[in-house]
């Protein structure tokens, strides 16, 4: 039986993380990578109350690692703020260490975020496997987005991630529909994930930035599907969150 460690395990397109109740404190990186383990997330997620309705967050990667910010991670934080009655009203505030994360309570019981500001840059990586064009990307973490769809896409997601000394996230993503994407998500500190909100919101704005599609624009994940809608230099995600222990 898993003992009870004073959190709330979420899924957000499968992206898992442990919420802590807020002003508990920050696990050390080894508790992190235990907890992890134990409940078997992507990471870890820890508050602080600032305000009404606003909270610091810390965001921890599953190898004990920290991260300026996760789209997914702060809606499901908000959505544990709200299912502990903790927050009132349709928004609450995050302040993860990319920049404050304004959370909204969607009419149809979803939760979205408006990450950001968006930077994009065109790159093309000199890699092990050969030259690879992109775009360098950021809503407050770093991306590498690919518009392509290699079947040995993890192998060159990791030297990817090799190329960054410090690490990034990888997104290869290709228009399958009008009004869709579909999006394979590699991160640093976890490997692949079904899901990646800021990633999601990273590969929206490279096609917005292109004019090749027009918002709303639908990310189909291997988790599910998150909506993209851009809002000035910002990008705003949504979708579902559920419990799971």
């Amino acid at each position: 039986m898993e003992r009870n460690e004073g959190g709330a395990l979420y899924d957000a397109l499968g992206n898992r993380f442990l919420a802590l109740p807020p002003d508990r404190g920050e696990p050390e990186p080894a508790e992190v990578r235990r907890l992890c383990r134990l409940r078997r997330c992507d990471g870890l997620l820890a508050g602080r109350r600032e305000g009404p309705s606003q909270f610091a967050l810390t965001v921890v990667n599953r190898d004990g690692s920290p991260a300026e910010t996760s789209g997914n991670g702060v809606r499901i934080y908000a959505k544990f703020l709200a299912d502990c009655a903790l927050v009132g009203g349709a928004e609450c505030v995050l302040r993860p260490p990319a920049g404050p994360v304004r959370c909204t309570f969607e009419s149809d019981g979803t939760v979205s975020a408006l990450l950001g500001p968006c930077s994009i840059e065109p790159e093309t990586l000199t890699l092990p496997s050969g030259p690879l064009a992109g775009y360098r990307a950021s809503v407050g973490n770093p991306h590498f987005v690919a518009l392509a769809n290699p079947p040995d896409w993890r192998r060159i997601a990791r030297e990817i991630v090799r190329h960054f000394p410090a690490g990034i996230n990888v997104e290869f993503a290709r228009q399958i529909g009008p009004n869709s994407i579909h999006i394979k998500n590699w991160e640093r500190g976890v490997g692949e994930t079904t899901a990646c909100g800021s990633g999601a919101a990273c590969c929206g704005a490279v096609f917005f930035r292109r004019r090749a599609l027009a918002p709303p624009l639908y990310g189909k994940t291997a988790g599910g599907t998150v909506k993209i809608i851009p809002e000035g230099n910002f990008i705003r995600i949504s979708g579902p969150i559920r419990r799971l222990c």
